[in-house]
């Protein structure tokens, strides 16, 4: 997929909207604003690869935070990680390797007919620095 005007608007809405949903008062951090900008960057410069389908995909695209140069489209994605290796046990943020394993996460932004689902796993202590708590 070549960075489109689309596609980029698609991913800069992935916004603090999204990130509220879990606890309303919680902003995400700068890391995280780091690399949803860099996907951002990917799309907008074409360095962002595709299966071929998700530029088309109603069903929209999927991308995995900790490796985003390439977006899929449902039917061509499978997970990169092995459930229950080290590498799905480490943590996207700080690179830490946990053995219960890391919290699963996922914003969903885009458009209504270009929806894309950016995917992380963070370990415990980075999961409250990015989702927050209401407490």
């Amino acid at each position: 997929m070549k960075g489109t005007r689309e596609t980029a608007i698609a991913v800069a809405q992935l916004s603090l909207k999204n990130a509220r949903q879990l606890a309303p008062t919680h902003e995400m951090s700068g890391w995280l604003r780091q690399q949803l900008a860099r996907l951002h960057y990917a799309m907008i410069t074409g360095r962002l690869t595709s299966c071929g389908h998700a530029g088309l995909a109603v069903a929209g695209g999927f991308v995995e935070l900790w490796a985003p140069v390439r977006v899929y489209c449902l039917a061509c994605y499978t997970p990169a990680l092995i459930p229950g290796s080290d590498e799905d046990k480490t943590c996207d943020r700080c690179g830490a390797l946990d053995p219960e394993g890391v919290h699963q996460g996922a914003f969903i932004g885009g458009t209504e007919h270009r929806p894309i689902t950016v995917m992380y796993g963070l370990c415990g202590a980075c999961n409250d620095k990015e989702v927050g708590t209401d407490g």
